[in-house]
C-alpha cells in the first residue's frame, strides 16, 4: 500500500513539473502591428503548435531592439523571457519582426536546434518574405506558423538539456519522498544493541565489535583545473537566430 501511495505520489508530481501550461503568452506585438482579433487568433494558433511539436513558439514585433541587432535582440527577448516547452531557457522557436532595422529573424532553442536545417530555415523564410514586403504582418506571422509545423519533427527525444533538466527533476523528487518517509516512518533505531524478545520480557544483550587491526587507504585529491576559457556566456537559455535573417 505505501509504495502504490507514493507511485501516486511521483505521477502527479511528474505531471505538475512536466505539465504543458496554455495560459502562457505567445505573442508580443511590441510595436502595435497587429489588431486585437490577429493577436488573438495568433495565440491560438501558437498555443496549439507548441503542444504538437513539444516546443515553444513564440512570436514578437519591435520598434526598439535597445541598441542591438535584429538577430543580438532575438536572441536576448527569448533568453530574458526565459521562454522553453519543457523548462525555463528550454526548447522552442521564435519569430521576431524588426520595424527598426526593418528585417526579420526565426530564433532555435533547445531541440528546435536540431528540428530545423538551415535549407528548411531559408524555405521558412521564403514562405514570409512576400507578406512582409506588403505590410501583411498578420500573415507573415501566418506563414511562420505554418512552416515551422510543417518542417518540425514531433518524433524527437529528449537533448542533453532535457535529459539533465528531467534528472534533475527526478532527484529533487526522490528527495522529496525520502523526506517523507523518514518523517511518517515510527521504526526507531537501536544503537550498540540488539533485543531479544523471550515471552513478555526483554534482554538486552550487548554487542561490540572488536578490530585486529587497521588499513589506511589514502587517495591523493586532484587540484581543480583552471578554466582556461575567457568571458562569460549569455544569460537565461541557450536561444540563437538561424540563418541571415530577412529584410523587406
Amino acid at each position: 500500500m505505501r509504495k502504490r501511495k507514493i507511485f501516486i505520489f511521483l505521477a502527479v508530481c511528474m505531471l505538475f513539473f512536466c505539465s504543458f501550461d496554455a495560459n502562457q503568452q505567445k505573442v508580443y506585438d511590441d510595436a502595435g502591428l497587429l489588431t486585437e482579433a490577429e493577436k488573438e487568433e495568433l495565440q491560438k494558433e501558437a498555443v496549439k503548435l507548441s503542444d504538437q511539436i513539444r516546443m515553444d513558439v513564440i512570436l514578437v514585433t519591435t520598434f526598439d531592439t535597445g541598441g542591438r541587432s535584429t538577430s543580438d535582440y532575438n536572441e536576448f527577448f527569448y533568453n530574458t523571457h526565459s521562454f522553453g516547452y519543457e523548462y525555463p531557457g528550454g526548447s522552442g522557436v521564435q519569430f521576431l519582426i524588426d520595424m527598426e532595422h526593418r528585417q526579420f529573424f526565426l530564433l532555435t532553442a533547445g531541440i528546435g536546434d536540431s528540428q530545423y536545417t538551415d535549407t528548411e530555415i531559408e524555405k521558412i523564410y521564403d514562405r514570409i518574405t512576400p507578406a512582409m514586403q506588403s505590410g501583411d504582418y498578420a500573415d507573415a506571422c501566418r506563414q511562420f506558423l505554418k512552416g515551422a509545423k510543417k518542417y518540425a519533427d514531433v518524433k524527437v527525444t529528449l537533448n542533453a538539456g532535457t535529459a539533465a533538466a528531467a534528472l534533475a527533476g527526478s532527484m529533487v523528487l526522490a528527495a522529496a519522498v525520502v523526506f517523507i518517509m523518514a518523517k511518517t516512518s515510527k521504526r526507531k533505531l537501536e544503537n550498540s544493541s540488539k533485543r531479544v524478545y523471550m515471552g513478555n520480557s526483554i534482554h538486552m544483550h550487548g554487542q561490540r565489535d572488536q578490530f585486529t587491526h587497521t588499513t589506511v587507504v589514502r587517495t591523493p585529491v586532484p587540484k581543480p583545473k583552471e578554466n582556461s576559457s575567457g568571458g562569460g556566456g549569455s544569460s537565461g537559455g541557450g536561444g540563437h537566430s538561424r540563418g541571415g535573417g530577412r529584410s523587406f
